[in-house]
């Protein structure tokens, strides 16, 4: 009896470290560390249901790879058809051929899958270009990312505050206090009421939509392991009583 508790015991601390892993990135994170083939700047040329073509400009790599077995080659196509078939993404509903975007790839067969979201941007320019995600910290994030060409990739957010950190140095670029700015930062030929149409269409949707860096499917993980490693404690202790 006492060998099989153990190893129910060991195997739940395994599905626990699991779980850990699984969750412990969030989706802006994965965005600012390579976890996608491609990360572009581009125009789109072509759009309808089914597919979207980018004419790439520039690409970002990020300083900074999360820890896959193998890293992600980052490519560089020249133009990039991404598969956009039942796809839930921000904006979607209002792209069209001549918006600038940000779009984070993965690589499939002779098409591209969107990885981690394609964002509208102001710009080419990746030194000076803005970001327009699905809130402004978040905005403000992968616009401080970007214009980094890839070297800032850690931001810790508060509130609507959004802080970098970099070489032992904090510096606050968001602090909830710049939305007026929102409507400087829109893509191309797209006014502020259908950027604000837009926010509401997509806000139930839960594809492509990280809180912030904190997150919170983690933090929910841990609470239960906690629960299950006291269980698991507990029952040791009774064990060898």
């Amino acid at each position: 009896m006492r060998k099989f508790c153990t190893s129910v015991f060991t195997f739940i601390i395994m599905c626990l470290l699991i779980n850990v892993v699984a969750f412990a990135a969030s989706d802006d994170y994965r965005f600012t560390h390579n976890d996608h083939d491609t990360l572009i700047i581009g125009e789109i040329v072509e759009i309808n249901d089914n597919t979207m073509v980018i004419k790439a400009s520039d690409y970002i790599v990020s300083s900074s790879t999360m820890g896959h077995d193998s890293e992600k080659k980052q490519l560089t196509p020249q133009t990039a058809s991404v598969d956009i078939t039942g796809e839930s993404w921000y904006g979607n509903g209002n792209r069209k051929a001549g918006d600038y975007v940000i779009a984070s790839l993965n690589k499939n067969g002779d098409m591209f899958d969107i990885a981690w979201g394609v964002y509208s941007i102001d710009s080419l320019d990746y030194k000076t270009l803005k970001v327009t995600a699905y809130n402004p910290e978040i905005s403000a994030e992968y616009t401080d990312f970007v214009n980094s060409g890839g070297l800032y990739t850690e931001y810790y957010f508060n509130n609507t505050t959004v802080t970098r950190h970099y070489e032992g140095v904090d510096t606050v670029i968001y602090n909830g206090q710049q939305s007026n700015s929102m409507s400087e930062i829109l893509p191309k030929n797209q006014s502020l009421q259908e950027s604000q149409n837009e926010e509401l269409d997509i806000s139930n949707e839960s594809q492509n939509q990280p809180k912030d860096s904190v997150n919170y499917e983690l933090l929910i993980t841990g609470g239960l392991g906690s629960a299950i490693v006291l269980f698991g404690i507990i029952l040791l202790i009774k064990m060898k009583k």
